[in-house]
């Protein structure tokens, strides 16, 4: 059994360095250095999303690596991997565990205070 970490945080990389047992964790591949956590298998350029794997490209890695979890871990603005997770997830009844950061998008300039 598996857990599958989608990172690109800070937040990714404390969480895949805290956990024990069999871990992957997963980058898009956009960024020229990454951190990388300390003891979990890495995977670089997704699930085939930009090519048209999508929510089936998640769901084969899924089923071919025994997942049991998928720890979303993403940046806020990673709208299509939280999408492809959230259904991949749904469709095969797994557990998807949301970590990271809130945006605030659209919020009026009187609800900001200058300091």
């Amino acid at each position: 059994m598996t857990i599958l970490v989608l990172g690109g945080t800070s937040e990714a990389i404390t969480i895949t360095n805290a956990l024990k047992g069999n871990v992957i964790y997963s980058l898009a591949g956009v960024t020229p250095s990454p951190k990388i956590p300390n003891s979990a298998r890495v995977i670089k350029g997704g699930f085939g999303g930009a090519k048209g794997g999508g929510v089936s490209g998640l769901e084969k890695f899924i089923k071919d690596n025994n997942i049991v979890c998928v720890v979303d871990a993403t940046h806020p603005y990673a709208i299509g991997m939280k999408s492809n997770a959230q259904h991949a997830c749904k469709n095969m009844d797994i557990l998807r565990a949301i970590c990271g950061k809130i945006i605030a998008i659209g919020l009026p300039a009187l609800m900001w205070k200058t300091l």
